[in-house]
């Protein structure tokens, strides 16, 4: 594991198979959503949500970034913090996208809140 991540996932099964999972992440440094993207997306098409805080991916993934408030990085400012939900083979890429936005918009402030930032 990367020395500059403090990290947690929750994998969710139905039937045996794994049909949802959302990464936490508290980074070292203060990131940008844009420059965590390009990290974790690598060549997939990305589009920016309007609010400027998550991405979906063309495969029917999700990231979102917020500032950790109370944990700063060494330069003084808020560490990231990140949320990734993973939906593995999605088939209905748009229907998976509209219940990740409303997904998305809901569980990063809950997520920060609840982690401490």
């Amino acid at each position: 594991m990367d020395s500059s991540l403090v990290y947690s996932y929750c994998q969710y099964y139905v039937d045996g198979t794994g049909e949802i999972k959302v990464e936490f992440t508290r980074r070292i440094d203060s990131d940008t959503l844009q420059e965590i993207v390009k990290i974790v997306a690598g060549d997939r098409n990305v589009t920016f949500d309007a609010s400027g805080k998550f991405a979906l991916l063309d495969d029917g993934n999700a990231l979102g970034v917020a500032e950790c408030a109370h944990s700063l990085s060494d330069d003084g400012k808020p560490r990231s913090y990140t949320v990734e939900i993973t939906v593995p083979g999605a088939e209905d890429i748009q229907g998976v996208r509209a219940k990740l936005t409303a997904l998305m918009k809901a569980l990063l402030p809950a997520a920060v809140k609840a982690d401490g930032c």
